[in-house]
């Protein structure tokens, strides 16, 4: 990362929820006791991964692992492919920004089950396909 000492601290935030329609991307500049949101994007799923979000989340019996890994790399290729044109719309060198923050794809939470051991989460993680200096050819 190269960041010079009087470029704006910069991040960018990814989220999508359980409604699992797409991502929320936000390019976040913080400082002395501020922080000013510098740009948004949402970024809609592909119509296909989204059936295929649904379907896992709505029947688990029937996702096998390798859905979940086919899933997880599709998954992480939209967030990477939204940080990616959140900079670009605001002509920002992924060189600028310090981090990226993302809690991943939820596709199973039972929050009616109350106590840590009853909790049911997923969450898919996809750390080498956030690299924001190239894009696969998928």
């Amino acid at each position: 990362m190269h960041n010079p000492a009087n470029s704006p601290a910069l991040y960018v935030g990814l989220i999508s929820g359980t409604s699992m329609d797409g991502i929320d991307a936000a390019l976040v500049e913080f400082g002395d006791h501020r922080c000013n949101v510098l740009a948004t994007l949402a970024a809609p799923y592909p119509h296909e991964l989204r059936d295929k979000l649904i379907s896992a989340a709505q029947s688990p019996a029937d996702c096998t692992v390798d859905m979940i890994g086919h899933m997880d790399q599709w998954v992480g290729e939209c967030f990477r492919d939204a940080a990616i044109a959140l900079l670009e719309k605001q002509a920002v060198s992924s060189d600028l920004v310090n981090a990226i923050g993302s809690h991943g794809q939820t596709i199973r939470h039972r929050a009616q089950d109350r106590g840590a051991e009853n909790l049911r989460l997923l969450l898919f993680r996809y750390p080498r396909q956030l690299c924001l200096h190239r894009r696969s050819a998928t």
